[in-house]
């Protein structure tokens, strides 16, 4: 189990009995959803990265609409 601070485990103890599911299951959901925010950030620099650099490119909104056949 991990170490946390008591006002910490004091909310999240706090918060798993309110939603009456266990504190492991929140603590799971908690860490797995912040871990994919990291990588979503990550993901999203490296794009930029990429855009400032010029190894990638945007497509107009007017583009894509063609291309997908949507354009009005």
């Amino acid at each position: 189990m991990l170490a946390l601070n008591p006002n910490l485990e004091q909310r999240l103890n706090a918060t798993a009995q309110s939603l009456g599911i266990p504190v492991q299951a929140l603590l799971d959901e908690a860490v797995l959803s912040y871990l994919q925010d990291l990588q979503d950030v990550q993901t999203a620099e490296e794009v930029c990265r990429q855009l400032e650099s010029g190894e990638e490119t945007t497509t107009p909104w007017s583009e894509v609409e063609k291309r997908l056949g949507l354009a009005r």
